[in-house]
């Protein structure tokens, strides 16, 4: 299986987010089986792309992904697909809420809280458009894991 996976949390202080996409990553990279392509959807980290980010064995997609205009086209469309920075996949993990249109890989995003929707006003302006693009990704067919009880409800 070929899996690309969302690094983007990973560029700044590893907090709750940043720790659990590492310690996936790094648990799925040693796995036989799964072929991982990390991507990093940032302009700011891009040049900060490199091998300490990801563990061995971990593919890295080096075009640049500017993340606010690639969110506004995601919110809207399911355009630009994620293969045209990893190449074909099977399954696309976005570990932070956020999860790119895929041409016909499973899509899976993963829910840690709800803050934006219970507390908006502690939130950037960053993370208040996860509404927006978490419901195109569920028109699209994105699979929920939510990694807790009071999440999942």
């Amino acid at each position: 299986m070929r899996l690309a996976f969302d690094i983007t949390s990973l560029h700044d202080r590893r907090t709750g987010v940043g720790a659990f996409a590492s310690e996936v990553l790094t648990r799925v990279a040693r796995q036989d089986d799964i072929d991982v392509m990390a991507y990093s959807v940032s302009w700011r980290g891009r040049g900060r792309m490199h091998d300490e980010l990801v563990p061995a064995g971990v593919a890295l997609a080096h075009g640049p992904m500017a993340a606010q205009p690639l969110r506004q086209l995601w919110r809207r469309a399911d355009w630009p697909p994620i293969e045209w920075w990893t190449g074909p996949v099977d399954l696309v993990h976005g570990p932070n809420f956020v999860v790119p249109p895929a041409r016909g890989a499973t899509v899976l995003t993963t829910v840690h809280d709800l803050t934006f929707s219970r507390y908006p006003e502690l939130c950037t302006r960053d993370v208040l458009q996860y509404p927006g693009l978490w419901r195109r990704a569920f028109r699209r067919g994105a699979h929920v894991q939510a990694v807790s009880h009071f999440v999942a409800s």
